[in-house]
């Protein structure tokens, strides 16, 4: 099992992080992270279903460590998977599916991933036809199942033996300021309290902004409740409030739920990153809401 701590030095036997070019990087997503070759499907995958600012990186690593269950990272997300696709010399679809089963699947036959909802919708749009292209900004009351449906099957070759975790926030819009804050600042993680404010950029609080993500979040929540009953696909819910609050519990009940019952926990390595400027963003936003609410 991977040890935890403030960003481990070794993971899978190779070289850590020295260098600050490779402190900027997120150390399980480093070629030091992959696994040995695994030859064919992985025997089962694990899907964080999710979206940015949900905790997704607090319960990614409480299953790393865990040890078997796989690396659960944003393989279909931006940098990510621009990095991994040249890292691995895999352009497409099926070459990158065939490279991070073979690179990222643990040694018990386990491939984990995050799922975002706009990458998901995004990368299955762009590979199907142009009726999916857009389905990343369709409202979910405009997608029909049958669009759901063809979205898996075309996906599905990334995922066997899926095992879908849905992860939210019952506060949309403090997950909406969290959003705002990490996107214009540059600071998406924290490890230590040595880290806070270092290199960040200046943030300016926005209405616009943070309504739009309110938004954004709350359909996309519906977008994958609606995908997984369209698919018949059963999952485990879990909130992040849950998750921030009862941190053992509730990866304990995640662990039930996958048969690992006796998995270990480790200690969380991330530091909350919410502070007096994001509650004051919060409440920025909620009068200036009920201010245009009056008109």
């Amino acid at each position: 099992m991977p040890a935890a701590g403030n960003i481990p030095p070794v993971i899978h036997g190779r070289r850590g992080l020295r260098t600050n070019d490779k402190q900027r990087r997120y150390d399980l997503s480093l070629p030091s992270a992959d696994y040995p070759a695994w030859h064919g499907q992985p025997r089962r995958t694990i899907a964080i279903c999710t979206q940015q600012r949900c905790g997704s990186t607090l319960l990614g690593e409480a299953i790393y460590f865990a040890g078997g269950l796989g690396c659960p990272l944003e393989y279909c997300h931006g940098l990510f998977k621009t990095d991994f696709q040249a890292r691995w010399n895999s352009p497409d679809f099926p070459t990158y599916v065939a490279a991070l089963h073979r690179h990222r699947t643990d040694t018990t036959g386990v491939f984990s991933i995050k799922l975002f909802w706009r990458d998901w919708a995004e990368i299955g749009g762009n590979a199907i036809s142009n009726e999916l292209e857009c389905l990343s900004g369709t409202t979910a009351a405009r997608t029909p199942p049958e669009i759901y449906r063809r979205l898996f099957a075309h996906l599905s070759p990334l995922l066997p033996n899926f095992t879908p975790v849905l992860l939210t926030r019952r506060d949309t819009i403090r997950q909406a300021v969290s959003l705002l804050i990490a996107s214009r600042s540059g600071k998406w993680r924290r490890f230590s309290d040595r880290s806070i404010g270092a290199g960040a950029r200046e943030v300016i609080y926005s209405f616009d902004e943070v309504f739009r993500y309110v938004v954004r979040m709350r359909e996309n929540n519906v977008h994958w409740l609606n995908f997984f009953f369209a698919n018949g696909l059963s999952y485990h819910q879990i909130f992040y409030e849950d998750l921030a609050k009862d941190y053992d519990i509730t990866v304990r009940d995640l662990f039930n739920k996958l048969g690992r019952p006796d998995a270990p926990i480790a200690p969380p390595r991330l530091r909350k990153q919410s502070d007096a400027r994001s509650e004051e963003f919060v409440q920025c936003f909620l009068a200036d809401f009920h201010q245009r609410a009056r008109g």
